[in-house]
């Protein structure tokens, strides 16, 4: 998959004017004059953020959360540019 940029942050730099190759679930290379998948030329793009102590979100509370609720937060989180968080219990 393809993905064009206008603004990129990656470790502290910006990067203009480019594109990302993802296969197989890793950023590679991009290919030149390869056809674009999806062009984020409208957004800002810029790592995930990762919350590293939660006790739940969207109304969810990870103490007492089920698979599906469990399932749910994570598409919260992933909504709100968290790609990955440790879901933590309240003593």
């Amino acid at each position: 998959m393809v993905i064009r940029y206008k603004t990129a942050y990656s470790d502290g730099a910006k990067l203009s004017d480019g594109c990302l190759n993802v296969q197989n679930g890793r950023f590679t290379g991009c290919p030149e004059n390869s056809a674009v998948d999806l062009d984020l030329s409208d957004y800002l793009v810029f790592p995930g953020f990762i919350d590293m102590h939660t006790h739940g979100g969207g109304g969810l509370d990870s103490t007492t959360a089920s698979f599906d609720e469990l399932d749910r937060m994570s598409e919260f989180y992933a909504e709100n540019g968290v790609s990955v968080f440790l879901a933590t219990t309240v003593t």
